[in-house]
């Protein structure tokens, strides 16, 4: 059995200690959790093999992991449901 996402009630708690109340606030928070978890997700909940195959970038590696993070963001820049109002 594989990981499962956070939970929504655990993401709640963790804004309410640490002052995200307002709704578009928990809104962009809880989209930015949610797409962080999924992506933790689809590589934990992968088989061995599958994880030795995917591509992997150390932490030192600061250059992919710009790369990596241009990904997410243009990621949730497509979702309509991560749509931050100004």
């Amino acid at each position: 059995m594989g990981a499962g996402p956070i939970p929504y009630s655990a993401i709640r708690t963790y804004a309410d200690e640490y002052g995200i109340v307002g709704h578009d606030e928990f809104s962009f928070f809880a989209g930015i959790i949610n797409g962080l978890d999924g992506v933790y997700l689809e590589v934990s909940n992968k088989s061995t093999k599958e994880k030795e195959e995917a591509e992997m970038i150390p932490i030192s590696d600061v250059q992919s992991t710009h790369q990596m993070f241009a990904k997410l963001r243009a990621r949730a820049a497509a979702d309509p449901k991560l749509k931050r109002k100004k």
